[in-house]
This record gives structure tokens, sequence and C-alpha cells, in this order.
């Protein structure tokens, strides 16, 4: 997100150790270079910031969640950082904002999903300027799982929430559109059903008060563009090319010249390398051009921004040798670098899995004894538990029934802390 006054905010987590990460908040220069950071939350749980915006006050408001505790987190920070409140919200026995935006009468609107009822619903949240809950709403069928996962206001004053929904058999899920009124009543939900499943990751409202979509579909980059109503216009879902093996797209705008820009990650077939990408579309869905960032380990992105000298900025995340890093890449109008930046190396890896990227069966190996391995879903959901008894310092995992997709490896060692990486399973 752009600063106030130049260069970049950007938010995430600092791991610190067992069951113990932090929020981390940055600001960065116009050349990709640290100015300040700062961390909110840290103790004995562990705290993912998840969206950061700017503020009518000139400050900045980020979402985040804690992950053991089953709150939602909102701070509010002046422009050197400086913690200005903080705000914990429990609107069912588990809940997850993944989205904060700002509205025209500076209050802050949430998104994400709650678990209410022993069902998993989507989330809509408003609080007032100094964070004093207005009112919470939860929606959604009891019986699948909902998840929202950006909202914005639209220029009616109304919200509109982009996110997705389980089917039947759990194991894929449908992109989702919702519009509320100003005080949260559901107005309409849109099911974008594409072959086996899709989802809805990122939104923006268009120059002509419709809106684009961009998610994942079947393996492949998905962007949907709709009228006012939710109607589909038009659908695209891009293979990302070349060596695609599957792709997802995480955050869609449109640029000042109309056009749309979608970044994300694919993969690419064997050796199964990740790379992030930009990809530029005209008004109709077609292709004007795409950028590779292709470099060794792994490197994707879930943010994207233009900046005021018309090009863009994207942030995500670089899995490489033994550090995680954020990464921060600049480019111009046509999606060229300008300059990149590894801003802060979180945890170093004294624990490899390997491969990433597999078909189920995978090693997990530690420079100390491993006590407990859990694995997640995206939706937050524990699909595997196993405590190590023995003075094992690699163990060999064998799923043989779990379907392909993205999951998170989380890593309990003896001496109690905590390591996680991210798998895809083929």
């Amino acid at each position: 997100m752009t600063a106030f006054d130049s260069g970049y905010m950007i938010t995430g987590s600092l791991n610190e150790g067992a069951y113990n990460s932090s929020v981390l908040i940055m600001k960065i220069s116009s050349e990709g270079e640290i100015i300040w950071s700062k961390q909110i939350g840290s103790g004995l749980d562990c705290v993912y910031g998840y969206s950061i915006r700017r503020t009518l006050d000139s400050c900045y408001v980020v979402c985040a969640k804690y992950s053991i505790l089953y709150k939602i987190l909102v701070v509010k920070i002046n422009q050197n950082g400086d913690t200005l409140w903080t705000k914990t919200y429990t609107p069912g026995s588990y809940s997850v904002a993944k989205s904060i935006a700002t509205t025209s009468d500076s209050c802050f609107i949430l998104t994400g999903y709650t678990s209410v009822n022993q069902g998993t619903h989507w989330l809509l949240m408003k609080i007032d300027k100094a964070g004093n809950l207005l009112w919470s709403k939860q929606f959604g069928n009891p019986e699948r799982t909902n998840i929202g996962s950006e909202v914005h206001q639209t220029k009616d004053n109304c919200y509109i929430i982009a996110g997705y929904r389980s089917i039947s058999n759990g194991d894929s899920s449908v992109a989702t559109l919702s519009k509320t009124d100003s005080i949260g009543n559901l107005l309409w939900t849109k099911y974008y059903s594409l072959p086996l499943s899709s989802s809805g990751k990122s939104l923006q409202e268009t120059r002509d008060s419709g809106y684009i979509l961009c998610g994942n579909s079947n393996g492949g980059s998905l962007i949907i563009k709709t009228n006012k109503d939710g109607d589909t216009l038009w659908t695209r879902v891009y293979m990302i090319e070349p060596d695609h093996w599957t792709s997802d797209a995480f955050d869609v705008i449109q640029s000042s010249d109309g056009n749309y820009l979608v970044t994300g990650y694919r993969v690419n077939s064997p050796p199964y390398s990740i790379n992030g990408y930009l990809l530029q579309l005209d008004e109709e869905g077609n292709m004007n051009w795409i950028q590779h960032y292709s470099t060794t380990g792994q490197r994707d992105f879930n943010e994207l921004r233009e900046t005021n000298d018309s090009g863009f900025v994207m942030v995500g995340t670089s899995i490489a040798g033994s550090f995680d890093s954020i990464y921060v890449v600049k480019t111009d109008r046509n999606g060229l670098i300008t300059g990149e930046s590894h801003d802060i190396e979180e945890q170093e890896k004294h624990i490899q899995i390997y491969p990433t990227i597999n078909n189920g069966n995978f090693s997990i190996e530690s420079s100390s004894q491993i006590e407990r391995i859990e694995i997640f879903d995206i939706f937050s959901k524990l699909v595997y538990s196993k405590s190590v008894n023995e003075s094992f310092k690699k163990v060999e995992i064998r799923l043989s029934e779990i379907s392909p997709g993205i999951y998170i490896v989380k890593i309990t060692e003896k001496n109690r802390k905590q390591s996680s990486c991210k798998i895809i399973i083929i």
C-alpha cells in the first residue's frame, strides 16, 4: 500500500519461536529501503497481519488474527508506526478477519469468517474510528464453509465482498461475490461455478460501477468481470505459460489507463519452481502482456498497487536457501523491474521439508528433536496431526487420502520452537 508521504506500507508476521509470532508493520522507501519496522502482539500466540489501509485522518489501520486465541486484532498506528489503539473481537468461537477497508464516514469495515454453532460463516463487521464495534453480521449456508477474502465500500455506500464457499463434498469450492447494504444486510450473493473448483481472492469496483474479481479455477488464474448486479460479463482462466503446472491470482486492480492488472504465482512443470507474475488485460479481458519474475526458490505475490509514476509495486514472500523473506518488486508501467528488495529475513530455516511440491509423501528434517506435526488446509482446518515420541530429527509423512491443493505444515520441536512451511500436493 502506498504511504502518505512516499514509499510503501507492508504488514505480515515475524516468527519468534514456538507458538509465538508478532504482527510485522514496515515502511519502506520508494527505492525499497527500510525506513522503520514495528512488531505488535508478541507473546504466547501466533499473530498474523493480513491487511493494512490508510485512514481518513492520515494514519494506518491493520487487521490481524490470533491463531491460538481465535480472536480478531485491529491496530491503529500513526505515520511513525506508534500504536494509537488496539482492539480485539470475538464474534464467534473462531474468527478471522482477512481484509479491512476505510469507509467514507471514517469508520472501518472488515470481512473474513467466523465459526458459529459449528458452521463457518462469512463475517462482515463494522467498527468506528476508535475501534468500537458498531455491528457484526454473519451469513452463508451453515452446512458449508464460507470465507470472505476482501471487502470494499461501493460508490453507492454499500459493501461488496469477494470470497468462496465449499461445495457438498468439502474438497472444492465456488467463487462468490456478495453485496450488502450500508448496515450489513445481505442484498445478493452470486456463485461463479466453473469446472471442478473456483475461489475468489480479491476484487475492485470498476469505472463502470461493475466489479473485477480474481482467484483460482481448476489450476488456472481466474478473472471475472461483472456488472453492478454481479452478473458475469466475461470470464477468463489463464494457464500462466510457459511450463505451466498450476497458478493462482491473489490481487487485481483497474489501473489509471483502464486496463486490469493481476498478480499471483505460478508453479512450473518439473522441477516445480514457484514464481510470481504480473498480467495486464484490456477491458474485455484480452491479455496485453505478462511478466514473469523467475528466480531460484519460491516466490509469490499477494498484493498489488499502482504507483504515482504509473508503475506497479507487488508484495509477497520469498523462500530461498535458509531464510524466509518479505519480497517487494517495483516495476514500470510495462511490468519491467526497476528495483527489488528482500526486506526482512524472518527466520533461519533449521527445518527442511522436501519436496515442497509432492503427491502426499514428503520428509521433514530438523536440527533438533521433532515433537509434533500438524497440517492445515486453506480453510485453517486441521487435516493431519502426529505426535513424535521418539528422538527423531527426521520424519517421513505419508498422506494416502488427501485432496490436491495448498497446505501449511506446522512443526513443533522438543524445545517448543515452532516453524511452518507451505506445501503443494498434486
